[in-house]
């Protein structure tokens, strides 16, 4: 008997209400915080492009490379689905638009839920 009781207290206490517990809501804000910053960061990083493009820098520098990495698969995207303007590139435009309004959508719909 003395066995199961020991199973039982250890069973218990295994149960304590100071257990960290999560919530729906919880990964819900979590979820919203992270789409929040990725999309924070890809607006960043076209606006930091955009800026570049004005200036004469090395192209194969590592943090110039990295940019346009990141942006390019966004921007390329765009610029297939506008007209040629010649020099004029309105591509950072749509998408700053486009990830604007993902994030509002993505953010309501994790509201709701």
């Amino acid at each position: 008997m003395e066995t199961m009781e020991c199973i039982e207290q250890s069973h218990k206490s295994l149960k304590s209400p100071t257990s960290p517990k999560f919530y729906p809501k919880q990964i819900m804000d979590f979820v919203a915080f992270l789409i929040t910053n990725i999309i924070r960061i890809l607006k960043y990083a076209i606006l930091a492009r955009v800026l570049l493009s004005w200036v004469q820098v090395n192209p194969h520098g590592r943090i110039v490379s990295g940019i346009h990495d990141i942006t390019e698969p966004i921007l390329k995207f765009f610029r297939n689905l506008l007209p040629r303007t010649g020099m004029m590139d309105f591509s950072p435009i749509l998408a700053f638009l486009a990830l604007d309004f993902l994030q509002m959508g993505i953010i309501q719909i994790l509201a709701t839920l």
